[in-house]
């Protein structure tokens, strides 16, 4: 578990809000539980935003 000194420590070197690196610290634990179960990497598809509405 990351602790809140860090978190902040982090948010504050990447210029992004706390929010914003808690968020994505959680989502990383979790497709990592994900990836670690075989049965569900074999079946599980994630899908990513078109690439014309990134630009």
């Amino acid at each position: 578990m990351i602790g809140k000194p860090e978190l902040l420590g982090i948010a504050r070197t990447l210029r992004l809000t706390p929010h914003v690196v808690e968020k994505d610290y959680a989502l990383g634990w979790a497709l990592a539980g994900i990836f670690a179960h075989k049965e569900l990497t074999d079946s599980w598809v994630f899908k990513g935003m078109p690439e014309e509405v990134l630009l």
